[in-house]
Formats: C-alpha cells, sequence, structure tokens
C-alpha cells in the first residue's frame, strides 16, 4: 500500500459528523488506515488541513494558535476531535504533525467566481 510508504502526508478530508451532533467520529483517514499510520516507519511529516473555527466566539478578540478553542457547533467540535485523534496517534511515532487552521474559504458566496 503506499500509504505504508509514504514519508509526508497532507489530510484534506473534513472529519465526519454524526447525525445526533452528540457523537463527533474521528478523522475518516484515521478510521481506516490508523494501524498502517502507526506501524510506518518511514512517515517524517503530517500536514493537517483544520479550520479557525474551532476557536469559537472571542467576542472580536484576535486569536492565535494558542488561543483557547471555544467552539459550539458540530463541524468545529469534529474538527478539535481529529486534530487530538492525530496528536495522539503521531505521539509514538518520530513525526512531525502541523495543524494548518484555514479561515473560511468555503461555502456559498465565498467564491471570487460567483459560482
Amino acid at each position: 500500500m503506499a500509504l505504508s510508504k509514504a514519508t509526508h502526508l497532507i489530510q484534506t478530508i473534513a472529519p465526519i459528523v454524526s447525525s445526533d451532533n452528540n457523537n463527533h467520529l474521528e478523522d475518516p483517514l484515521l478510521s481506516l488506515h490508523k494501524s498502517t499510520i502507526e506501524s510506518s516507519l518511514k512517515l517524517k511529516w503530517v500536514g493537517y488541513l483544520s479550520s479557525t473555527g474551532v476557536y469559537g466566539d472571542h467576542g472580536g478578540e484576535w486569536v492565535n494558535e494558542c488561543s483557547e478553542l471555544r467552539c459550539t457547533d458540530s463541524k468545529s467540535m469534529a474538527r478539535v476531535s481529529a486534530e487530538h485523534a492525530w496528536r495522539r496517534c503521531l505521539a509514538q511515532l518520530n513525526s512531525r504533525l502541523d495543524i494548518f487552521r484555514c479561515g473560511g474559504i468555503y461555502g456559498p458566496d465565498r467564491n471570487l467566481l460567483r459560482i
């Protein structure tokens, strides 16, 4: 499997949110391939694309990567769960994890082409 030979990985798949909004599932890639990733001897770096939504409402104050995560919506809470899952998974490996919390670039009226 190609994943077992990877040295670098960028995870862009959004986490799955359950229909009852109470059970936030782990990242889909980890759900399917966690054992392969955990047994990898070659994996050096993982980049995980998350969202600034994990910061939640800070009342207009500036936030940075050290800010408290105050999200209350199910999608952002699922992102936080996935971030923690990646940290736990890679803690036992000698692999670096960088989390990129991208701003709201997707959704209605957020496309310069107005498609």
